[in-house]
């Protein structure tokens, strides 16, 4: 499991300043990142800008389905839930 909270801050760092990846794009550097761990955690008050709430990601669907069967929306209300997509997709 992976700590994505400023994913993309932290791909800018090490474009500027770990040696060999001046030239790799923020695109190649993220996806080389995510490609170390089965699935991340991300805070969506950090990096999707909403009021609360969160997620988690799986590589493997059916990971998620045995750990969080009971999964639930937690209280999140629509508005943050739209105002997070809005974020993560512009």
């Amino acid at each position: 499991m992976f700590d994505a909270a400023r994913w993309a801050e932290n791909c800018y760092f090490i474009k500027t300043n770990e040696e060999g990846y001046a030239d790799k794009s923020i695109a190649e550097i993220a996806t080389e990142m995510f490609s170390y761990c089965d699935g991340f955690t991300m805070s969506a008050k950090k990096d999707g800008h909403a009021n609360m709430g969160g997620m988690r990601a799986f590589r493997d669907k059916g990971c998620f389905w045995r750990k969080f069967s009971d999964f639930n929306e937690d209280g999140t209300v629509k508005n943050d839930i739209g105002v997070l997509i809005k974020n993560l997709y512009s």
